[in-house]
Order: structure tokens, then sequence, then C-alpha cells
């Protein structure tokens, strides 16, 4: 599995995660220094090129993106 990091112009961190069907990768809800709930989502976006990901953002923290390419297995555990 391969990580590529990168920051855009407004300081927003963006992480794409690269690899195949062996490869996985598990995000965990949980809660922040405020008491308030950080919770994932993703939704599947399409890059310029026609590959696929899954696109994971989380509330605690809006500016951080997670491009997981697929088919790699992700989820959210409990």
């Amino acid at each position: 599995m391969d990580e590529i990091i990168q920051k855009d112009a407004n300081g927003n961190i963006n992480l794409d995660i690269l690899g195949g069907t062996d490869d996985k990768v598990t995000f965990k809800d949980s809660i922040g220094l405020d008491g308030k709930e950080n919770k994932w989502s993703s939704k599947d976006i399409t890059d310029d090129n026609g590959k696929l990901y899954t696109e994971w953002s989380n509330s605690g923290d809006e500016s951080l993106k997670i491009k997981v390419e697929q088919p790699i297995s992700d989820g959210i555990t409990n």
C-alpha cells in the first residue's frame, strides 16, 4: 500500500492511499477534546484519469480528505 500526502494552497490536507485487493483501511469514529462526536463519511469519486476512489472526510476536521483507491477494502469500525 502506498500513500501520497499533499497540502493545497488553502492548507487542506489531502491523503491518497493506493493499493490493491489485498489491502485494507479502517476508519474509527471518535469523540474530540471538545466532547463532540467526530464521524467519518464517504462518497465515491472518479479522478481526471478515470480512476475510482472512495473519498473520506471527518466532521472533526473538514480540511482533511482521504482518498482510498478502489478496490482497497475500506470501512468504519465501531
